[in-house]
């Protein structure tokens, strides 16, 4: 089975732009009217925001990027899959090394160029990029 696009899935459940909508700024998509579903979990565009936020405040005061166990800690829901989709929109690039080391480069709005604590090895290589357009995975290539 084929999915719609996510812009076109989001229309359908919430409907076009109501009058007084705002729009998420990273993909534009229209705010959902507020019902009882919509207040129970949240989109996925609100969900995308409010990590790229959390993000964005890890790179900011130069901690390490948290990890996706305390991002549910904090009740952060699918962020991992929140994090790739952020990635393939160009808002953030996620750099992946040893041990599961994560560093987040902030990719767009005004703290563009902001990274998250750089791994205690820094002579190492990320085995895993993940930006817009840009996917490379080291870890079977025998490199």
């Amino acid at each position: 089975m084929l999915r719609r696009p996510r812009i076109e899935r989001e229309q359908k459940r919430f409907g076009s732009a109501h009058k007084g909508a705002q729009s998420y700024p990273l993909t534009g998509n229209p705010a959902p009217i507020p019902t009882v579903q919509t207040l129970t979990r949240k989109p996925t565009a609100l969900r995308d925001e409010t990590l790229f936020e959390r993000f964005e405040q890890a790179a900011i005061s130069g901690e390490r990027c948290p990890t996706m166990g305390q991002l549910r800690d904090e009740g952060y829901v699918d962020s991992s899959k929140s994090a790739q989709r952020l990635a393939d929109s160009g808002a953030i690039r996620i750099e992946v090394y040893a041990r599961n080391y994560r560093v987040i480069e902030i990719k767009l709005g005004p703290h563009e160029g902001r990274r998250t604590a750089p791994p205690p090895n820094e002579w190492h290589e990320p085995y895993y990029v993940r930006e817009a357009g840009m996917k490379v995975d080291r870890r079977w290539d025998g490199s």
